[in-house]
């Protein structure tokens, strides 16, 4: 209710401000947000068909809609998008092969500040949950294996290491709708997705998990 009122405010500040295309940008700026918030998907869906049904232009509608429709998929209660990748000795593992299993899927690579900073907490968060029906499964999207194998090395990363080459272009981050790393996601065992966009293991993720 409280964030609906503020996005109203703004919507008529934004009408009596703006005309035509600048009007038709800073509406679509706020449709976006929400879109790329999981947890407010219903409120999106509600001003994304708002903006169809008022824009001037609909210049962004179908980038808008195309976003929408990836971050319903990974709706709370909905199966995770499978993938198959290698591991570091080239052995395809896939994410069915964890059913039984909770898998905390963290999307990273070598080259990311924040990914590398949130090593020490998670070997911290792996050696807690020893015992625990939990799946560490690591997805780097470095686009080459060489620097992907050294950081692990030298780091002693603990979890299941798989390779998604090619950055933001990687299958991964198209099945995952991923626009910044690290990103986490925590999946049942059943395969459904509980949370598409986690907590870091530098907060309070082993409650969630």
């Amino acid at each position: 209710k409280k964030e609906e009122k503020k996005i109203n405010k703004k919507e008529e500040i934004n009408n009596k401000t703006f005309t035509g295309a600048v009007k038709d940008f800073v509406f679509a700026k706020w449709v976006y947000d929400l879109l790329s918030d999981g947890d407010n998907l219903e409120q999106a869906k509600k001003y994304l068909d708002k903006y169809e049904a008022t824009s001037e232009t609909k210049e962004f509608y179908k980038t808008l809609n195309k976003v929408y429709s990836l971050n319903a998929k990974l709706a709370t209660g909905n199966m995770a998008p499978e993938f198959s990748f290698p591991d570091l000795n080239g052995k395809m593992v896939s994410l069915k092969d964890f059913r039984g299993k909770i898998v905390y899927l963290d999307i990273w690579a070598s080259w990311c500040g924040p990914c590398r900073r949130e090593i020490p907490d998670a070997k911290i968060l792996e050696e807690e949950m020893k015992g625990k029906e939990v799946a560490f499964l690591c997805v780097s999207v470095d686009p080459e294996e060489e620097p992907w194998k050294k950081i692990i090395k030298e780091k002693e990363m603990p979890g299941i290491h798989l390779l998604s080459k090619g950055n933001f272009e990687s299958e991964i981050c198209k099945l995952y709708n991923v626009r910044g790393i690290p990103r986490y996601v925590i999946i049942d065992k059943e395969g459904k997705i509980v949370k598409s966009d986690a907590n870091r293991p530098s907060t309070n993720v082993k409650a969630d998990l």
